[in-house]
């Protein structure tokens, strides 16, 4: 599947600091862009930066939250390692099927993780769990439903709550091709594609230091 954005409408949800909304509006000027976030001070911060880097023209921010913000003819919804802060992902997952067009997309961009626990006991896995411990849990607990999904979800239960949870609210339009991709081994048909990011070259960096110590019969302590 390709994403084209090109004189799109575009909605980043969960923009933050409108880093994401802005390098897209960059690299696509011919596109309509606005970044929802509930937290004010963030899209306060994300519209200086937009002026600052100099595609306000074409980008704005409002505050509002990932389960009500406004519009209901985006050609692209994005999610940037936000789904799984939410306190109600699931809610969230309606309205972006609602807010699409009729070939709109939704593209989630989530932390690298495995489906079982003992796989993601690595030094990566480390740091996520870490992180998400501190922050993206209790994030999500501090909101409405609180689910609590945390960094390292892994695809199939990320699937379950966006997919399979929700499939009834999802409009008449779109749900061929829902069922059509539930039991496929990667999430990928049109209107809806699915990223897990990992960092490889910090993994890499983790495993060698790791052997050395390993070699040298000393306990290793990347964090």
């Amino acid at each position: 599947m390709s994403l084209t954005i090109r004189q799109s409408r575009v909605a980043d949800v969960g923009c933050g600091h409108g880093s994401s909304t802005i390098l897209m509006a960059k690299a696509y000027p011919d596109s309509e862009f606005v970044g929802f976030d509930f937290h004010p001070p963030s899209v306060e911060w994300a519209t200086r930066a937009a002026e600052k880097a100099g595609v306000a023209d074409r980008t704005r921010f409002e505050v509002a939250p990932a389960k009500s913000f406004p519009r209901k003819d985006y050609d692209l919804v994005t999610f940037f390692d936000c789904l799984h802060d939410m306190g109600d992902p699931e809610g969230a997952a309606r309205h972006v099927y609602q807010s699409l067009a009729q070939d709109g997309t939704w593209m989630i961009v989530e932390p690298f993780a495995n489906d079982a626990l003992e796989n993601n006991l690595n030094p990566l896995g480390r740091m996520f769990y870490s992180a998400s411990t501190v922050v993206c849990t209790p994030a999500s607990k501090a909101q409405e439903v609180g689910l609590a999904l945390g960094a390292q979800a892994g695809e199939a239960r990320l699937r379950e709550v966006v997919v399979r949870r929700r499939l009834h609210a999802v409009p008449a339009r779109h749900r061929d091709a829902f069922q059509h991709g539930l039991g496929g081994a990667a999430v990928n048909f049109p209107d809806f594609a699915f990223v897990m990011v990992r960092s490889h070259v910090l993994e890499m960096r983790f495993a060698r230091r790791a052997a050395a110590h390993e070699r040298a019969g000393t306990r290793y302590q990347p964090f």
